[in-house]
């Protein structure tokens, strides 16, 4: 992970971040950033589908 202060400096998530965050603090990555999901369907694990 990045420094707090790194972090800080984003404007937003970059992609390559977004699974792990998603992982530590159970985000959905769709929430974390909606606009690289759009009209696109996830398919959780547990079977869960997200629009």
């Amino acid at each position: 992970m990045k420094t707090h202060s790194a972090v800080l400096k984003w404007k937003a998530i970059p992609v390559h971040h977004l699974i792990r965050i998603e992982q530590i603090y159970g985000i959905p990555r769709e929430e974390l950033r909606p606009t690289l999901f759009e009209n696109v369907t996830v398919v959780r694990p547990e079977g869960k589908v997200v629009r």
